[in-house]
Parts: structure tokens; sequence; C-alpha cells
């Protein structure tokens, strides 16, 4: 699990560069659900995952990395419906 995210860019600053795509999304929620599957074989929990716009990394051939943070105070719930709430705002309709 341990990756780099060197040449990779911020979901953030993708979308300063333009709009959240359909594709993107779909892109993200599969990569989601893989990494909290992989995350059980190593007795991680769900809850330490940061899923806020800034640290959730994409480009190159490894896809989309997640990063964890032991200590995060959010539950996967409400990191998830703050990630949702991204995609509301930043999707070109």
């Amino acid at each position: 699990m341990n990756t780099r995210i060197q040449g990779k860019h911020s979901l953030e600053f993708l979308t300063q560069k333009g709009p959240v795509t359909y594709e993107m999304i779909i892109a993200i929620i599969e990569d989601l659900l893989a990494v909290m599957e992989e995350m059980r074989d190593y007795l991680l929990s769900p809850n330490q995952l940061l899923l806020d716009p800034r640290s959730i990394f994409i480009g190159g051939r490894t896809g989309i990395i997640f990063a964890i943070y032991p200590s995060n105070v959010k539950g996967i719930s409400e990191s998830f419906h703050e990630l949702a709430e991204f995609f509301v705002r930043e999707t070109d309709y």
C-alpha cells in the first residue's frame, strides 16, 4: 500500500483546471471501494481514510491514491458525504 505521489495531482488541483466528470467520479468511487477492501488485509479502518480533495491524488499508471491518517476524527460516512458535496459543486452538468 506504500505508494509515492510524485507526478500526481490532487483532485482539488485538477478541478481548478476543469470540472469533475462522470468518469472521474466513477473511477474515484471504484478505487475507494478497492482500497477499503485492501485495508482489511492490513487491519486498517476505513475511518482513517482522508477523503478531502486535497489528499486524493490522480495520475499515472497507478490510478488514484488515497491518504490515510490514523488520528482522523471524521468517520468514513462523514468524509464521503463531504466528498459527495464536493462532486456536486464541481461537476459539469
